[in-house]
């Protein structure tokens, strides 16, 4: 592959920055719950009432800033297949951490979030933050080191046009 050589920093690198397409951070947010309540089992939708009131009003009644960790590893080593997993926390689980957490992964991307905390879950803060599970990419120890991780905030309602995002791609060989 011909890449033009400003964009080789090193023998194994490429550095470049990508402009996105406009976006609002908090429909985003709100996209990626409607997917992980897309896939949760019917006899139990139910205990997510409240989530489902929360994405209809597009009141923002929730307590803990809403983000997203967003990861990119080498484009060596993508996975063909599009995982969505949603878990819960226990019920008996005492320490500040969301009741929801949503994974996301296809190809080279993995994002993780978590559904709304609400005030009348007490809470002050998560601890640990974020909250992050392994993904199948994650694993994989000849890229431990190798992918690029950031945590992007999605709670502003205003249009965000033509953010610049620099990127740094290793290769996954050593």
């Amino acid at each position: 592959m011909n890449f033009p050589d400003d964009l080789i920093s090193g023998n194994k690198e490429i550095d470049f920055t990508v402009e996105t397409a406009s976006y609002i951070p908090e429909y985003v947010y709100r996209s990626l719950i409607k997917i992980g309540l897309s896939v949760i089992k019917e006899e139990i939708i139910k205990n997510y009432n409240k989530t489902i009131e929360w994405l209809m009003s597009l009141e923002q009644n929730t307590i803990i800033r809403p983000c997203m960790a967003f990861t990119i590893f080498p484009f060596s080593s993508p996975t063909d297949k599009i995982r969505c997993v949603v878990f819960d926390r226990k019920l008996n689980v005492t320490r500040q951490i969301p009741k929801t957490l949503l994974i996301l992964s296809y190809k080279n991307f993995a994002i993780q979030t978590f559904f709304p905390v609400f005030p009348f879950e007490n809470f002050t803060e998560l601890s640990p933050f974020p909250h992050l599970i392994p993904t199948a990419l994650d694993l994989n120890n000849n890229l431990k080191n190798k992918k690029n991780f950031g945590l992007i905030y999605l709670d502003e309602n205003v249009r965000v046009k033509g953010k610049k995002i620099e990127i740094n791609i290793k290769s996954a060989e050593e």
